[in-house]
């Protein structure tokens, strides 16, 4: 079987890694010209749901090194303060099973080693089999399958098309008109500090041992934190596990991410001084050991995302085109939900076509839209604009 992957994100990836462990030729088109052509996060929570896709797709080696790279957390509970920092609640793990919640990661050196995982053979270092700069814009079903059109122009075939081309998915506003997600009337702004454990002894148990803290206000205004201090260090971890692989150099940080009312916000344009000095600005009467992140920010490193999110997973015929991830059911990041869905889906789609080929799209389907419901109904209030519910994952 022959498989073209639209986008190149966690889920993207993921699912590449593993279909080609099951026998798929896979090509990886992604839109944007790398891996960090554009801000997209740092700390994501990898819950049990993500941790068990991650070792369902990707091979021994890089699983381990997806795990010794993961900030080094204690357990999974949360603790949220008053902008006063007098305590307000704790929130044990909401995760299921008899393990804790394995931890967070940094995006970039996750999906690096996803990247890593995708590539067709390990010894052909300049295999086209992920490309950047390529954005599928449209499809059309033909006698050898379907014929994917890129934006240069240029065409190909293949037997499945998988639309994992994110929040702004080209291929859902071609097939699905109508279905994209909706302003939640909340931004983010995302930033995030050098890590230095002796700026945390204001916390009682700190955000290295807690899967995160919040700081919030009686208006919704919230403040999140979260660090990322791995159990490794990255480049000796991937020195022993994956030698060609050169992961990014990242120092631990904590991630800061202020949420506001939209209408509150600078716009999508303003640069990241203008962010930060919005940020300061909104907790600026808060205690200042709360927001001590937030002014020892690298204010280059600031940016927003308007939250969006689908209410209900859309239906579509089952063919040769499917769809994964935020492609079909965007929501709001602040709820930890997407990423963790979305590799879901990756190592459920690896399942049900290694068990029954093409015929297993229909059950891959089912399976997508009753997980992601689920996900889309636990996130719905995480990112909403006064909400006085504070995100559970960061």
């Amino acid at each position: 079987m022959n498989a073209i992957i639209a986008g190149a994100g966690l889920g993207g990836l993921c699912a590449a890694a593993g279909l080609r462990r099951a026998g798929v030729r896979v090509l990886v088109l992604e839109r944007d010209t790398g891996l960090v052509s554009r801000p997209q996060g740092y700390r994501i929570n990898i819950n049990l749901t993500g941790d068990a896709a991650l070792r369902a797709c990707l091979p021994e080696s890089h699983f381990a090194l997806y795990r010794e790279t993961a900030h080094r957390q204690v357990d999974a509970s949360v603790d949220i303060f008053g902008t006063d920092l007098k305590h307000l609640l704790h929130r044990t793990s909401d995760g299921s099973g008899s393990e804790p919640a394995p931890s967070a990661v940094d995006r970039a050196t996750l999906r690096a080693i996803l990247l890593d995982a995708a590539k067709l053979d390990a010894a052909r270092l300049d295999a086209k089999d992920v490309r950047f700069g390529c954005e599928v814009v449209d499809v059309n079903s033909c006698a050898e399958g379907v014929e994917v059109h890129l934006s240069d122009g240029s065409r190909l075939r293949t037997d499945l098309l998988v639309a994992a081309d994110g929040a702004h998915s080209a291929l859902r506003r071609r097939l699905l008109p109508g279905k994209d997600p909706e302003p939640l009337g909340t931004v983010a702004i995302y930033g995030r500090a050098p890590l230095d454990p002796a700026a945390l002894t204001w916390l009682p148990r700190g955000v290295i041992d807690q899967r995160f803290v919040g700081v919030t206000d009686a208006a919704g205004t919230t403040l999140a934190l979260g660090a990322w201090y791995p159990r490794r260090v990255p480049a000796e971890a991937a020195s022993e596990r994956a030698p060609r692989l050169k992961l990014p150099p990242t120092d631990p940080y904590v991630m800061w991410v202020l949420l506001a009312p939209a209408e509150a916000v600078p716009g999508s344009e303003a640069r990241p001084e203008t962010l930060h000095r919005f940020a300061l600005a909104a907790v600026s009467g808060w205690e200042p050991a709360a927001t001590r992140f937030v002014r020892d920010a690298n204010v280059s490193d600031t940016f927003r995302i308007t939250l969006r999110a689908m209410t209900s997973v859309p239906s579509w015929a089952t063919g040769r085109v499917t769809f994964l991830g935020d492609a079909i059911h965007a929501m709001s990041p602040a709820g930890g939900e997407g990423a963790n869905t979305a590799l879901a889906d990756a190592a459920s789609l690896v399942s049900f076509l290694q068990a029954d080929g093409l015929v297993g799209l229909a059950a891959y389907e089912r399976d997508l839209r009753e997980r992601a419901q689920a996900a889309l109904d636990r996130s719905v209030n995480y990112g909403r604009a006064a909400a006085p519910v504070v995100p559970t994952h960061v």
